[in-house]
């Protein structure tokens, strides 16, 4: 599968009120996921473009996106929005943890948004 180029503008933020005694939520926004793939060695050209992720994680939550870049680059061919998704809950929820680290994500690939 060779995926297309998109007209598209993502942006994205997070914010967190309350008490500082608790940890605060991180979040982490990946613009460009091909990029970041590309810095990571990992090929995403069967992926449709624009292609970025948004995430609100619990502060012990550690590198969903390298998790979720991997599932992506595991399987050349179109990915359904089903599949997508699918590997965005992966990705942010390890298979060893008993709770999910995150609180929401955000998947944006191609005219597909999850």
């Amino acid at each position: 599968f060779e995926g297309s180029l998109l007209p598209m503008t993502v942006l994205g933020g997070a914010a967190s009120s309350g008490s500082t005694s608790s940890a605060a939520p991180k979040h982490l926004f990946i613009p460009d996921l091909h990029r970041t793939a590309q810095a990571l060695k990992v090929d995403l050209g069967h992926l449709d473009r624009p292609a970025s992720m948004l995430a609100l994680l619990e502060p012990s939550a550690s590198a969903p996106h390298e998790r979720l870049i991997r599932k992506l680059a595991s399987s050349r061919s179109e990915w359904s929005e089903e599949a997508l998704c699918s590997a965005a809950a992966s990705a942010v929820v390890p298979a060893e943890a008993e709770a999910s680290p995150a609180m929401a994500v955000a998947l944006v690939v191609g005219q597909h948004a999850i």
